[in-house]
């Protein structure tokens, strides 16, 4: 399983070499700070009009022995995917200090001078991802109608569900998630879509796959649905 947001950023031709090479430049191993940070060149990867490569940093930790306190320096590293021109996929982390981290990061070297924000699923294009994909198996509203302010999450979950009395009873309701099935072009991975705009995979860790699959997301669902024109710029 791999969660990501999607950001949009101005197009611009995707170039797998030099994103390579920067890639290298800023490698961690070569990083010359207490807590090294950077990225992991040995995890770089270009397939589907795609570009995969995983940076990070280090941070202090504790570890409490039998007889004693030990130190280390764990790495917390993230997944990044360049997809096609204009949009780049990042690893959902909870953390928004680690959010933080990795917008700064793709900002300060490979985006600049914008601000990246994560575009969200919202209820428009969840309703377009049920009406598109007929193997929906799970949806997930937040009640607004009278009688229901108790309520705090509706969700169903079982074959055909569009199809079903519940649905027709509920479905007009705020969606505030959808997971549907891709049969026919991913082989089967399921995909979830949460309106905060996180997406999770399942079924699937490979980077190579997960390439593929975030490919035919941005170009079936995202691209389509998602109007950006303009963007906040960076204050120097």
């Amino acid at each position: 399983m791999a969660s990501f947001i999607i950001v949009k950023v101005p197009t611009k031709k995707l170039d797998p070499r030099a994103i390579q090479m920067q890639v290298n430049t800023l490698s961690a191993f070569k990083s010359k700070q207490e807590y090294r940070q950077g990225t992991l060149p040995d995890t770089f990867r270009h397939s589907d009009d795609c570009v995969y490569f995983q940076a990070g940093f280090e941070y202090h930790q504790e570890l409490e022995g039998l007889e004693e306190t030990y130190h280390v320096k764990p790495f917390n590293k993230f997944q990044i995917v360049f997809v096609g021109d204009s949009f780049i996929a990042v690893e959902r982390v909870q953390s928004e200090d680690d959010l933080e981290w990795i917008r700064h990061f793709l900002e300060d070297n490979f985006i600049q001078d914008v601000v990246l924000e994560p575009i969200p699923f919202d209820e428009r294009v969840l309703r377009k991802i049920a009406e598109a994909n007929p193997d929906v198996f799970e949806i997930e509203h937040a009640p607004a109608r009278k009688g229901m302010e108790s309520v705090d999450k509706l969700r169903y979950t079982g074959r055909g569900v569009t199809q079903s009395k519940v649905y027709q009873d509920y479905g007009d309701e705020p969606l505030t998630k959808i997971k549907v099935r891709l049969n026919e072009v991913t082989e089967g991975v399921t995909l979830a879509f949460y309106k905060n705009g996180k997406l999770t995979i399942f079924r699937e860790t490979d980077p190579d796959k997960l390439t593929k699959v975030l490919k035919i997301i941005v170009d079936r669902i995202v691209a389509p649905y998602v109007i950006q024109t303009s963007y906040q710029r960076r204050l120097l």
